[in-house]
């Protein structure tokens, strides 16, 4: 499946003017990517996923990944204007294990999914920012002149099943769902169809809205000694980057 989903993005950035590429799956990352050995690099899933069997621990197989450093060959023609990339760590722009920045080109290898599928760096608008090689780290209330937006999870993802807020509120996909609607049928910009959506089901925009004020994250695992059972993550929250004004339907 890694093979076929860039496979697939190569095909599409070369035969097309405007991209959207959308995943929903597990993400975060890891040192132990065979190409690129004690480097950490972010990455998502494929349909194998990189721990198989019980989990955890579930046996490491790290290079079923898509990784940073895949996907940024095959995006210099900057054609992809919208992604979502609905996984853990997404839109995170530091090195997990330090703390330190971890965006752009190191050793010839691409680090970070939103500079990976953008080409740019995400950073506060102002003095030295050029939209050309950055994107606004808010492309919802400060969104950029550029022509792409980027949509991801700083930390913890939702499961498309769970509940927002947890365990009281609507299921995410219902929030997915119309967050298309909105964007594809009624041709809304981004932020529009961002806030059509979270009125519809909490009631208020997107700002206040538990995506992006933070909302407590779920997923359930299975191993032998405890069967199911449940781990959570706290103040987890849904970014966006680059220019939330940008159509996804002319």
């Amino acid at each position: 499946m890694k093979s076929n989903v860039l496979s697939t993005l190569q095909s599409l950035t070369s035969n097309y003017d405007n991209v959207a590429v959308i995943v929903f799956d597990h993400g975060v990352g890891t040192i132990n990517y065979s190409k690129a050995i004690g480097e950490f690099h972010f990455m998502f899933e494929d349909n194998v996923g990189t721990r198989v069997g019980y989990f955890p621990p579930g046996d490491l197989q790290a290079d079923n990944g898509v990784y940073d450093m895949d996907i940024q060959p095959l995006t210099t023609s900057r054609k992809i204007i919208f992604t979502f990339i609905s996984t853990c760590l997404s839109a995170n722009l530091t090195n997990p294990l330090t703390g330190e920045n971890w965006q752009g080109m190191v050793n010839g290898r691409a680090r970070g999914l939103p500079f990976a599928f953008t080409q740019r760096t995400v950073r506060s608008q102002g003095p030295g920012f050029n939209v050309l090689y950055h994107m606004s780290i808010d492309g919802y209330a400060a969104p950029d002149t550029g022509t792409q937006c980027y949509i991801g999870f700083l930390n913890g993802s939702a499961s498309l099943t769970q509940r927002i807020p947890y365990n009281t509120g609507i299921e995410y996909m219902q929030w997915v769902n119309t967050f298309f609607y909105y964007a594809l049928f009624y041709s809304m910009p981004v932020n529009q169809a961002l806030d059509h959506a979270a009125y519809q089901h909490w009631g208020c925009y997107f700002n206040a809205s538990p995506l992006n004020t933070g909302f407590t994250t779920v997923w359930r695992f299975w191993n032998s000694t405890h069967g199911w059972y449940e781990s959570f993550g706290t103040g987890c929250r849904l970014a966006v980057y680059g220019n939330g004004n940008i159509y996804l339907k002319p």
